[in-house]
């Protein structure tokens, strides 16, 4: 059963040619402060962008080539849903993560501890990312 849920949705407003570059989206479980300062030391000096797959703290899908990360992990998981494909103008996003309970850890991710979300019990974590666009589920 699930023990908490959170959502957003979004609305793509306008697409970018020529770019092989797309959209990944999640979550993350720090303030944006805390993200920055453990990211500063594995970033070039030059750079100035974050990549969402290197957050330390968080669920990620998307890109190109799709992928999914946790805690900043390549997990091997076929995503399926490739946004730079998949997604056009007046598209709607709908993310939602879910932390189940132990028993229904299966149907999830395990978090290792001590990346787990606050306010649950980090032993026995399971998190679960799906993806809707435009009202079908595209991705969990």
């Amino acid at each position: 059963s699930v023990s908490r849920r959170y959502s957003f949705e979004l609305k793509v407003l306008e697409l970018v040619a020529g770019t092989t570059r797309t959209v990944a989206v999640g979550f993350a479980w720090d303030s944006p402060e805390a993200l920055c300062d453990r990211l500063r030391p594995a970033m070039p000096s030059d750079s100035s962008a974050m990549v969402a797959s290197r957050l330390p703290c968080s669920i990620v899908v998307g890109g190109d080539l799709p992928r999914a990360y946790l805690c900043g992990r390549r997990l091997n998981k076929d995503i399926g849903w490739r946004p730079i494909v998949h997604l056009g103008e007046g598209s709607v996003l709908g993310v939602v993560l879910e932390i189940l309970s132990p028993q229904a850890a299966d149907a999830g991710v395990s978090v290792e501890k001590p990346g787990g979300p606050p306010g649950v019990d980090r032993d026995n974590v399971c998190v679960k990312l799906t993806v809707y666009q435009d009202g079908m589920r595209r991705t969990e």
